[in-house]
């Protein structure tokens, strides 16, 4: 049962039958919306580093003293991340210094001592490893020297 007037103005009691029109992007639209996606995955994954990176520790020199807060030796600075280790070696030669057994050490805060050693094999070689804080910091490391107690 066909409505011919149906058909005259558009076929409107057809409209259950007919196929839908199908939708097709170009080629350009498709490979806009594509890179952009790309680019989004890519900005999420910089900010994700970006805030996961380890905080930034600036030491503007490392202050190396003695007994009685006398000052052995100043040296350059560094920079580090938060919370990771660093080596030190202090060394003496007795030929041209004289050269004292230190017995131990200590660090300023924030900064922590995790290891100390000291070996006299013709040269002294005062042995140190420190662990940064695990914040930012800027500022001197303060290394001091202890004597054996006699």
């Amino acid at each position: 049962m066909h409505d011919y007037v149906a058909t005259f103005y558009g076929g409107y009691d057809q409209i259950g039958l007919r196929r839908g029109t199908r939708l097709r992007p170009s080629g350009p639209a498709v490979a806009l919306v594509v890179a952009s996606v790309a680019l989004l995955v890519l900005i999420a994954s910089d900010v994700s580093a970006y805030e996961s990176r380890p905080p930034v520790v600036d030491v503007t020199a490392v202050d190396w003293y003695g007994p009685g807060g006398i000052l052995l030796l100043t040296s350059a600075g560094f920079t580090l991340g938060g919370g990771t280790t660093t080596a030190f070696t202090l060394t003496c030669d007795p030929t041209t210094s004289i050269c004292l057994p230190w017995d131990g050490a200590a660090v300023a805060a924030p900064f922590t001592l995790v290891h100390f050693s000291a070996a006299l094999a013709g040269v002294e070689y005062t042995n140190l490893t420190v662990r940064a804080p695990e914040a930012g910091y800027d500022g001197p490391l303060t290394i001091t020297l202890d004597l054996p107690n006699l």
